[in-house]
């Protein structure tokens, strides 16, 4: 009988016989214990070898004997095998799913000389509590790819000592044994499969042992009581969410030839107040500690060149990062020598989203960035990249920034920041979500470009007025048209706040949303300067992918050539002469951009476009 499948029950005791492999063969029962077997038919001998397929009784407790009685073949050894023997693989030892939802099964003792036991056999046996092993055994499970679970789901498991000379735990092998304690690692074992000790909730600790060399993709993936785990020096690949939601661990040490933290690899763990990373460590990929809540201060050694996105997201305790002599940025790391990096900006809005951050340290062998006094600049100090969110009071921007980046003082809880007159370029994301900021001091140059700003609500209207205190001052709107007569009577900065107190004006100042105060000042003054072009491009929301070139025509009903935009995501641009708007999006979100339209001697008219970036 080939390739078959059986199930057999009894009195609830259920034992599913996989199917197996070709040229095996249905043998008989003996004392409610199904054997198959297997020709060898390797020249020079002929073998028959034994392999238990199935139960049919309800015993308790159940010794499997090493010896049974066949009517053909008399007296059989059940796999007494040594390690040349044919082959190793699931044609023998106790086949796949042989005991598998065997639910009454308290204890069973395997007998000497068993080799193998196959993917599945004892799993969902949720009364099993007591295995004995024999010293021979060489294998568990892993006999078809994306298989194993041996004993998966054995819920009253408590304890299990693994014979030397396992060399592999299979995928899921002990999932779900949410009674396990404790575990004998034999001295043998290498490999150490995925999900191996997933969702083992009274596992508290574990040492591994010397000669392993890899933690599979969720090996210990919710392991809510492990609080140790000793890793050997041999260890050099920890794949994705290997220590997912361990959420007792406090602290690890990882072995000094490891070269990459996977990701997700220490997701959740809230207690983690520690780890000791290796000299040999590259990179540390995406989401790599997210939400390590007990994470207080981490430095990146010298040779980790690129850390993912959001690694340290939701670390909302971290208050130290130090950043290696060789650290680059935010990146992915594709094969050997190959990836892809971010730019600053992108590593600006990842630190200062850490609320308690306190202070960015850098190697001073770093030759990308530098840092003073915990603040995170470029390596010739002329753009200020990065303010940790968690400093409080104020602070005097250095004379030596030109240049103050995207996210530089996002989240920032200071309440009063100087601005010298040496900077050049403030970007509109600058100062997004510092809702603690009372006062800014900046040069008048950037008057007409606060309203652009992402500004909080607590800078809102001071800051309306000034930009339309600017404008009236300057007699000119957005594109240098001149304004009439009737508008210069706004002259002095008493008579801005009154226009800016206009209800219209101020609510949209109030709701933090400068663009469409701003906005609403220009349409004022353009409705005094004659007919303006009307944008007939297509208005419907566009949606973009982050990274990624785009371009979009700024068309108008005759042909204006003064355009501008406020409210564009980052990363984009219009071109003020064609009114195309192009570049790659950096940040996510839902944009509300004001595009502006004009002519030389005309007015100019305002459309809204909607971006989304995903």
């Amino acid at each position: 009988m080939n390739n078959y499948a059986r199930i057999t029950r009894n009195l609830g005791l259920a034992s599913v016989v996989g199917i197996h492999a070709l040229g095996q063969a249905f043998a008989g029962t003996y004392e409610n214990l199904e054997y198959g077997y297997n020709n060898d038919y390797s020249y020079p001998s002929y073998t028959t070898y034994f392999y238990i397929t199935g139960y049919t009784g309800s015993p308790v407790d159940l010794i499997v004997p090493g010896v049974i009685q066949d009517d053909v073949y008399g007296e059989i050894t059940i796999l007494n095998l040594n390690s040349n023997s044919y082959p190793l693989n699931n044609t023998h030892g106790i086949a796949n799913g042989t005991f598998a939802g065997c639910t009454s099964l308290k204890s069973i003792v395997l007998p000497e000389g068993l080799g193998s036991i196959g993917d599945g056999a004892f799993k969902g046996c949720t009364s099993l509590s007591s295995i004995t092993l024999p010293s021979s055994l060489y294998k568990i499970g892993g006999n078809y790819y994306g298989a194993s679970s041996v004993f998966e789901g054995c819920t009253s498991l408590k304890n299990i000592n693994l014979p030397d000379g396992i060399s592999s735990i299979s995928s899921a092998t002990f999932k779900g044994c949410t009674s396990l304690t404790s575990i004998t690692l034999p001295s043998s074992l290498n490999t150490l499969g995925s999900n191996a000790f997933e969702g083992c909730t009274s596992l508290n600790s574990i040492v591994l042992p010397e000669g392993l060399d890899s933690i599979g993709d969720g090996a210990f993936k919710g392991c809510t009581n492990l609080a140790s785990i000793t890793l050997p020096s041999s260890l050099n690949s920890i794949e994705a969410r290997a220590f997912e939601g361990c959420t007792s661990l406090a602290q690890i040490t990882l072995p000094d030839e490891l070269e990459y933290i996977p990701y997700e690899a220490f997701k959740g763990c809230t207690s983690l107040a520690s780890i000791a990373l290796p000299e040999s460590l590259n990179f540390i990929d995406s989401n790599a500690f997210e939400g390590c809540t007990s994470l207080t201060q981490i430095t990146l050694p010298d040779e980790a060149s690129i850390i993912g996105r959001e690694t340290f997201e939701g670390c909302n305790n971290l208050t130290t990062i130090t950043l290696g002599a060789d650290f680059e940025g935010i990146g992915y790391e594709y094969g050997e020598g190959e990836g892809y990096l971010e730019d600053s900006e992108t590593l600006a809005e990842e630190l200062t989203e850490l609320p308690k951050l306190t202070n960015i340290n850098v190697s001073a062998e770093n030759e990308d960035f530098t840092s003073v006094d915990g603040v995170l600049y470029n390596d010739d100090k002329t753009e200020l990249i990065a303010f940790p969110a968690g400093r409080t009071g104020n602070f005097v921007i250095p004379a030596h920034v030109k240049t103050i980046g995207e996210c530089a003082f996002s989240n920032s809880k200071l309440t009063s920041i100087t601005i010298p007159d040496t900077v050049t370029f403030i970007d509109e994301y600058a100062f997004d979500g510092a809702s603690q900021l009372q006062s800014i001091s900046i040069p008048d140059k950037f008057a007409t470009e606060l309203g652009g700003m992402r500004l909080p609500s607590s800078l809102a209207f001071e800051t309306l007025v000034k930009a339309i205190t600017n404008k009236i001052a300057s007699g000119t709107n957005n594109y240098g048209l001149s304004i009439k007569s009737d508008l210069n009577s706004y002259t002095t900065k008493t008579d801005a706040a009154n226009y800016a107190s206009k209800s219209e004006v101020s609510n949209f100042a109030l709701k933090n949303d400068l663009p469409q105060a701003v906005a609403k000042v220009l349409a004022d003054i353009d409705a005094s300067l004659g007919p303006a072009p009307v944008i007939t491009s297509d208005l419907a929301t566009l949606t973009l992918a982050r990274g990624k070139a785009m371009t979009y025509n700024t068309n108008t009903n005759f042909s204006a050539t003064a355009f501008s935009a406020v409210g564009l995501p980052a990363g984009l641009n219009i071109n003020p002469v064609t009114g195309v708007i192009s570049g790659k999006p950096s940040r996510k979100g839902t944009f509300s951009a004001f595009i502006y339209a004009g002519i030389p001697g005309g007015a100019t008219t305002t459309s809204v476009k909607v971006f989304i970036v995903n």
